[in-house]
C-alpha cells in the first residue's frame, strides 16, 4: 500500500496503476471482494489517465474473471467489453483472451442492437395484471 502511496505522490501513474491491480489480487486472495473490485476500478482508471491501455486491460480481465466466478455474468461481460474497448485494434494476444473469455460466455438473450430492452421474460414479469373477472351467477 505505500508502495501506491508513493507512487502516486511521485507521478508514477503507471507504476501505482500495477500496485493497485496487484493490491486487488491480494485483496480477492483474501476474499475482500469489494476491496478488491475498487483497487482494480481505481487502476483501470489511473491506468487509462496514464495512456496505459494494458495495465487497464488486465485489471479489467480481473474484474471480469471474478465477476464469472461469482456468477455475475452480465457484470463479467461488461468488464471484457470495457476491456476490449480499451484496448482498441492493439495487444492481439490480451485482445485474444478478451475475445475468448466473452466466447464462453451464455449468450446474452438481448441484440447488440438493442442494449436497453428488457428480454421476453422479463417483459412478461412485469405486465400488468388485472384482477380476475367473476364468473357469471346463473340466475
Amino acid at each position: 500500500m505505500a508502495a501506491v502511496a508513493e507512487a502516486a505522490w511521485c507521478g508514477a501513474w503507471a507504476a501505482q496503476a500495477v500496485g493497485l491491480r496487484r493490491l486487488g489480487a491480494l485483496h480477492h486472495h483474501r476474499n475482500e471482494l469489494a476491496a478488491a473490485r475498487e483497487s482494480w476500478r481505481t487502476s483501470v482508471e489511473v491506468a487509462l489517465r496514464a495512456g496505459e491501455t494494458t495495465i487497464a486491460a488486465e485489471a479489467l480481465i480481473s474484474i471480469g474473471n471474478v465477476e464469472l466466478a461469482l456468477g455475475n455474468i452480465a457484470a463479467a461481460r461488461d468488464a471484457y467489453r470495457e476491456g476490449l474497448a480499451a484496448l482498441g485494434d492493439e495487444h492481439h494476444a490480451l485482445r485474444s483472451r478478451f475475445e475468448r473469455a466473452l466466447a464462453g460466455l451464455p449468450v446474452d438473450p438481448r441484440p447488440r442492437s438493442e442494449p436497453d430492452r428488457p428480454s421476453v421474460t422479463a417483459a412478461w414479469a412485469e405486465r400488468p395484471v388485472s384482477p380476475p373477472v367473476p364468473a357469471p351467477v346463473p340466475a
